[in-house]
């Protein structure tokens, strides 16, 4: 099949197969890589013989070099490592993400295509998405704006903010001087409901997380203006001002 790829297309390409989701990751990015006709194959067992020793840690799937250097204080080089650890110290050094660690470091993997599909049409009548308003200086033409459908739910800025971006260029009128801008997130559900998937970056988004919270603290603690993007100190930036206000209303 690869080969047929490769002679029609002129693009290698390879494929996992795996008894779960993760077996077929971890067949795809490296068992397919040391096969003649690049098709991986894993089942638990085969996991067990042929990955638990591999190295590095980080050519498995979510595991980054931020994991890697904390499993490294405790000795812990490969996936038998962390099937040999004490649990407690996972999930005291990881919290909840340790369980994927876990289950990842066995070759288990819970979630299965039909929970994907369970989910998407569980959730098609309340899908989450974002809307932006756009308003033009003194009225000259019409607001634009529209709404986009977000993909998983989610609360990370990052990812938000490339959506916002997304949906404000394609619907802006960047002739005239904007005078309002008005941004929503509609049917907004509670944080354990966070979407993950294979393809999530497990590390990046608990690192974001992090940082966002520190800097939640920080302005609850020192105000809004203890910590600000550099265009807020620029001279006509109005953020600082903004940020004392009260119900529009200066609070000094």
């Amino acid at each position: 099949i690869m080969k047929d790829v490769y002679q029609t297309t002129g693009i290698s390409s390879a494929c996992g197969i795996g008894s779960n989701l993760f077996l077929a990751k971890i067949a795809l990015d490296i068992t397919a890589k040391h096969t003649d006709d690049n098709i991986g194959i894993l089942d638990e067992e085969e996991f067990k013989k042929t990955m638990w020793h591999h190295r590095p840690i980080t050519d498995i799937w979510n595991i980054g070099g931020g994991i890697a250097r904390r499993l490294e204080k405790y000795n812990v080089y490969d996936l038998k490592g962390i099937t040999e650890l004490d649990e407690k110290i996972l999930y005291k050094e990881f919290g909840v993400n340790a369980e994927f660690l876990i289950d990842h470091a066995y070759g288990r993997e819970s979630c299965t295509i039909k929970d994907i599909h369970n989910y998407f049409n569980n959730q098609e009548p309340t899908e989450q998405n974002i809307s932006i308003y756009v308003g033009y200086t003194k009225d000259v033409i019409k607001a634009t704006g529209g709404s986009m459908k977000i993909l998983e739910y989610t609360n990370s800025y990052k990812l938000l903010s490339e959506y916002f971006v997304n949906l404000f260029e394609k619907t802006t009128n960047k002739n005239h001087l904007i005078r309002r801008i008005n941004i929503s997130v509609n049917n907004v559900i509670g944080e354990e409901f966070t979407s993950i998937s294979l393809f999530t970056n497990i590390e990046e988004d608990a690192k974001e997380r992090k940082i966002q919270e520190t800097i939640l603290e920080i302005k609850q603690k020192y105000g809004k203006n203890a910590i600000l993007k550099g265009m807020n100190l620029e001279e006509k930036a109005t953020t600082r001002t903004r940020n004392k206000l009260i119900g529009g209303h200066n609070g000094e």
